[in-house]
């Protein structure tokens, strides 16, 4: 094994150090005779439990004594720094193992690792040597380690570490932070206040009087000759004042000059000096007070605005708060009509009126007004007087109101009084006479008595309407003029606000419409009501089924939005024909209109998208659904009326002149093949009876012609022009076949009634 520092034995190992032997051998003959009577011991003790078979016990008392030795500390190794003596032999290793042919060798930082070729070895001898000078301040300590080989690079040792230790020499001056240092203090502060802290730092080592430093004052700037204001912590660098009486409107700064050094002693250690700069900053010792007592100022009645200024003197730091001002009016002043503010250059208070001054209330007003400093230090103000003379001007006309809001019905007539306007004079010392006028009348609808202030309609609202057409406020300017000189004037709007009357009930559309009778199928009507008011008189509308015929058994109205409904069916399905069904509509108006209205609408067939396939024709005229009963009186109706119209016929044919019955028999003979309800002639007027002879030319009627028969018998309207060779040419019928006759007659009267649906 590898030793160091002094002999030590352990295998007959030793290493050896080049310095004086005497006291290193005295130590090593301690150190045999102390492990020879350690190894006899362990030797006798190991036997002994062999020899009793406690083998456990004796392994653990070999595996602590190994422990043992490899527990030995080796002690660093010191040398100072900038040594220049070299190179200079350190240590030297030696092992007994190898003979001659031990190798020695080392390895670390400062040999094969940065920094390189500071430390060196002798192979042979094992002597270790520094080749370079060390500096503490970049490297304080190197780890290296120490080998002994054979020739074969095989490690006859146990490697050694040696600890090399650089030791500090005070090769560093200290350094402040920076050339100068500034500070502040108030003025006025008490002996022991804190300013400010200087600081340096030394290179070397912190824990020797090498980087021990110390501070004090050489010099101050001004007043080094005076007493001394400010001191300095020896070890802290900490600045505070020594003495009361530091006033800045004296001496507003200093300049002191620290010096530092180490060693702890400013005989024998290294120095360095810096400036520290202190500014005495200001405190509140100066009240401010005004330029003068009294401050007088005219203004222009009615006029608002910066009125003048007001001063102070303040003998603090301009630009601090001990040297702003705030100006106050203490009195005179309970309509808050007046204001100061401070101008932050040059400290002046700016008188401003917030609030038109009126002559005839107050010609003069006397303010007092006060000074303070802005930090707040000084409870006492400083005073003046402000005197404000008000000059008297005309003053304009002024209205109650600016702005004048008049409700206008749209059925206004010519002359009607609109709205009275008033405006009063401030100038009422003067007594003068107020006129008015229209200043802007856009449409030019509107007058204005000059005297009494009284606004009327030129002309009829309706003719008013047209250029208020797409408006609904009207405005119009009016002046209010006094009688001064010069006349002042005051204006205020008029707005015309143009009232709807509701004067229209809703309409209803569509009148007519079909939808599907079945309510799967249908999507229903949408209705829509229409106004002829504008809002707020119009929509939005409210829908009714009248209730009077129980129409929300078979039909469902919804509203849609303020204008549409959609009218459905309640049942699964109606019957096909045509509903009139009557609404009642009513508007949002005040007072509300309700119009009744009447749908005409078409149930029909349809197919699977609810299209109708069959159109179902449109009852005529206002009536409703027709119930059952309904519909049994209309059909009675009509028998009764075709029971009537055969009995008219009757008693024609009965009561015809002989005439009549010549011509019918005339025609009949003439073919007697013929069908006789084909010769019958059709007039629009009604003969005279058996009394009238004239009525009928049947000279002419025996000349119709069969061609031409048929054409006006269908359509009498269509007489030909000239019937005198127009003869029939069918056989004359059996004139007591009456059952014929009875049945063409009622032939021909259905077939003019189905003539006259169709047109």
């Amino acid at each position: 094994m590898l030793l160091f520092c002094g002999v030590v034995v352990v295998r007959s190992t030793v290493l050896e150090i080049d310095r004086p032997r005497g006291r290193q051998r005295k130590k090593e003959g301690h150190c045999n005779i102390m492990m020879s009577l350690f190894r006899v011991l362990l030797t006798c003790t190991c036997f002994i439990l062999q020899a009793q078979g406690n083998l456990q016990v004796m392994h653990l008392l070999q595996r602590q004594y190994q422990r043992i030795r490899r527990a030995w500390v080796i002690p660093p190794i010191s040398i100072l720094e900038n040594e220049r003596r070299l190179p200079k032999a350190l240590v030297q290793i030696r092992s007994d193992k190898g003979g001659d042919g031990v190798i020695y060798s080392i390895k670390g930082p400062g040999v094969d690792q940065p920094p390189l070729g500071i430390f060196s070895i002798d192979h042979i001898t094992g002597r270790v040597f520094l080749q370079q000078t060390l500096d503490r301040e970049e490297r304080d300590r190197y780890q290296i380690t120490a080998y002994a080989l054979d020739h074969l690079g095989t490690t006859l040792e146990t490697p050694v570490e040696l600890d090399i230790v650089v030791l500090d020499q005070n090769d560093n001056r200290p350094v402040f932070h920076g050339t100068r240092f500034f500070g502040s203090v108030p003025e006025n502060s008490e002996p022991g206040t804190f300013v400010m802290q200087v600081t340096a730092t030394d290179a070397d080592d912190p824990n020797t009087f090498n980087g021990a430093l110390r501070y004090r004052l050489i010099g101050q700037t001004p007043g080094w000759t005076q007493t001394d204001v400010f001191t300095i912590d020896e070890q802290t660098g900490d600045i505070r004042t020594l003495a009361a009486g530091l006033d800045r409107e004296h001496i507003p700064s200093y300049n002191l000059t620290v010096q530092v050094s180490d060693m702890a002693d400013w005989t024998v250690g290294l120095t360095n000096t810096a400036t520290a700069s202190i500014m005495i900053s200001d405190r509140n010792d100066n009240l401010p007070s005004f330029t003068t007592d009294t401050f007088d100022m005219v203004v222009e009645e009615g006029v608002v605005g910066a009125l003048g200024r007001v001063s102070v003197r303040d003998a603090d730091a301009p630009g601090t708060p001990a040297w702003s001002v705030i100006y106050d009016v203490q009195e005179g002043d309970p309509e808050d009509s007046f204001s100061i503010e401070t101008e932050a250059g040059t400290n002046e208070g700016l008188v401003f009126v917030l609030k038109p001054l009126d002559f005839e209330a107050k010609p003069t007003h006397v303010l007092r007004i006060s000074a303070r400093n802005h930090d707040g230090e000084q409870a006492t103000v400083t005073v003046a007087t402000l005197v404000v003379r008000v000059l008297d001007r005309n003053e304009a006309p002024v209205f109650t109101k600016d702005h004048l809001w008049v409700d206008v019905s749209e059925h206004a007539q010519q002359r009607d009084l609109l709205v009275t306007l008033s405006a009063t004079d401030p100038d009422h010392l003067a007594a003068q006479i107020i006129t008015y006028e229209l200043a802007d009348d856009p449409s030019g609808s509107l007058d204005v008595d000059r005297e009494s202030g009284d606004v009327t309609l030129r002309h009829d609202m309706d003719k008013y309407l047209e250029p208020l057409a797409g408006n609904i406020t009207y405005r119009a300017l009016v002046l209010a003029v006094d009688s001064g000189s010069p006349p002042a004037t005051g204006t205020t709007t008029l707005h015309l606000y143009l009232r709807e009357v509701n004067d229209f009930a809703p309409e209803l559309t569509p009148a007519r419409a079909q939808i599907c009778h079945m309510r799967d199928l249908s999507s229903g009507l949408l209705l829509t009501a229409v106004d002829g008011d504008a809002h707020p008189q119009a929509d939005p509308f409210h829908f009714y089924l009248n209730q009077e015929q129980n129409l929300s058994r078979n039909w469902t109205l919804t509203p849609i939005n303020d204008t549409h409904a959609l009218l459905g069916l309640q049942v699964e399905e109606m019957p096909i024909g045509s509903y009139l069904l009557p609404f009642l509509v009513s508007d949002s108006g005040t007072p509300a209109l309700t119009a009744r209205r009447s749908l005409n609408l078409s149930l029909c067939e349809c197919d699977s998208n609810g299209d109708c396939t069959r159109l179902a024709a449109a009852v005529a005229g206002p009536i409703f659904s027709l119930s059952f009963g309904a519909i049994v009186a209309i059909v009675i109706s009509i028998v009764s009326l075709l029971v009537l119209c055969l009995l008219v016929m009757a008693c024609l044919m009965c009561f015809q002149d002989s005439r009549t019955t010549t011509l019918v028999k005339t025609v009949l003979s003439r073919s007697s093949d013929s069908d006789v309800r084909d010769n019958v002639l059709h007039y629009d007027d009604q003969g005279g009876g058996e009394q009238d002879q004239d009525a009928y030319d049947l000279d002419k009627l025996r000349a119709a012609s069969l061609s031409s028969t048929a054409t006006w018998l269908a359509e009498p309207d269509k007489w030909p022009g000239n019937i005198d060779n127009v003869k029939p040419e069918r056989p004359v019928a059996d004139m007591k076949n009456t059952d014929d006759m009875e049945e063409f007659i009622k032939q021909q009267i259905y077939t003019r009634k189905q003539h006259a649906l169709q047109n």
